[in-house]
């Protein structure tokens, strides 16, 4: 694999939006992003990742701009050259009920595409058994993926959420995510990704399980009956889970029909599942 070395991650200068931030941003980005940090196709950490970056340093360059500059280590050349930079996002403000507890899902958005009313809504919601906490997401990049993310935190189960019945604050977001998806369609002609994360804690690794899915299949989840046990089983038809760190896999219709996109091992490598099928 090919190394380039002195790249500039993200800075201060203006990109393409017209957006620029500040050095006391850009600080706030060098401290949230890790070091090493892997970089996926289309700026959706859902997609197979291209290049890994790592020996992150703030260094000032000649324009005077202050710039996140590291090494990068390429996984796919074509998809590198077609993509042509990097995408890099971090959070601005949260909004939360109870700041001293950790919630059962948080929520991480653009407020470029997402009423932020609508997530202040959401957000109070939250109850003593379950709390939902908003973070803005704050995404420098090329262009801004329709995506939100909705992370299960605190041991929360997944199956819990996608079989929430009613009008409490599981029901409520799932029909936030179907109403906003809608709207985005409407604006963009494309449809809006939901993403799902949790830890799977029952394996040696406990890695970062990403479950993706168009917010117009969101309903679909609830039918199917989806819970953590039945998405590992997916996985473990493509790689052995006992080294896995982190994956992806995607709902492609309501058949349901699964895709694997991608297996991380510990070692950051990414073994090839895409000639296995589903």
């Amino acid at each position: 694999m090919k190394v380039f070395h002195n790249q500039v991650f993200a800075g201060t200068g203006v990109d393409r939006h017209g957006d620029a931030i500040t050095e006391e941003e850009l600080q706030l980005l060098f401290d949230q992003i890790s070091d090493p940090y892997v970089m996926y196709s289309e700026h959706n950490p859902g997609n197979r990742p291209f290049s890994k970056s790592f020996n992150k340093r703030l260094e000032r360059l000649d324009t005077g701009e202050l710039a996140i500059v590291c090494d990068v280590e390429i996984y796919d050349e074509a998809e590198m050259q077609k993509y042509g930079g990097y995408s890099v996002s971090f959070t601005r403000r949260t909004y939360t009920t109870n700041e001293n507890r950790e919630p059962e899902l948080h929520i991480k958005y653009n407020p470029r595409l997402f009423d932020t009313d609508g997530i202040y809504r959401l957000v109070e919601l939250s109850e003593d058994r379950k709390q939902l906490n908003a973070s803005e997401l704050y995404q420098k990049a090329l262009d801004i993926p329709l995506i939100v993310f909705i992370a299960f935190v605190s041991g929360a189960v997944v199956g819990g959420f996608f079989n929430a019945m009613g009008e409490d604050l599981y029901g409520a977001v799932k029909k936030y995510l179907t109403s906003a998806g809608k709207k985005i369609r409407e604006e963009h002609g494309e449809d809006l990704t939901c993403q799902f994360t949790f830890v799977a804690t029952q394996l040696p690794k406990q890695p970062q399980v990403l479950v993706s899915v168009s917010s117009a299949l969101v309903d679909r989840l609830v039918t199917l009956n989806i819970n953590e046990e039945m998405i590992l089983g997916e996985l473990a038809k493509h790689s052995d889970l006992s080294d896995v760190a982190r994956a992806s896999i995607v709902l492609v219709d309501d058949v349901p029909s699964w895709r694997v996109e991608y297996v991380m091992d510990s070692k950051d490598q990414v073994p090839d599942t895409r000639d296995k099928g589903t």
